[in-house]
């Protein structure tokens, strides 16, 4: 999803009015896409909500690769064989120098990793 008035060019910086008035525009459609997300229970040990953990993680997955990310689900299995929870990386250029890698999982908060 595009959201509306998304900048293209951040090589200049906004007026506060500018700003704010492309938040309005963008606001009902951050809402909706929020709306989706909350809607799957996905903050669950129990196993019968395995199914909506792994669909939120792809849920979120998605919505980063519609902004320009590569965005992977990453599993990992313990050492007893237990199947751990669906995590995601995410990349994007953030300068002309080597790429950083931003990370989220299903129920955490993107954080830039130090390069």
């Amino acid at each position: 999803m595009v959201y509306p008035g998304r900048m293209a060019d951040t090589s200049h910086a906004l007026s506060t009015s500018v700003l704010k008035e492309r938040l309005e525009a963008a606001f009902p459609s951050l809402l909706e896409e929020l709306t989706q997300l909350v809607a799957i229970p996905s903050v669950s040990s129990d196993p019968a909500h395995a199914a909506d953990v792994e669909r939120s993680a792809e849920h979120i997955r998605e919505r980063f690769a519609a902004l320009g990310l590569q965005a992977k689900v990453l599993r990992e299995t313990a050492e007893d064989g237990t199947e751990g929870k669906p995590a995601l990386v995410a990349a994007h250029a953030l300068t002309s120098r080597a790429r950083r890698p931003s990370c989220c999982t299903h129920t955490t908060t993107c954080s830039r990793l130090a390069s």
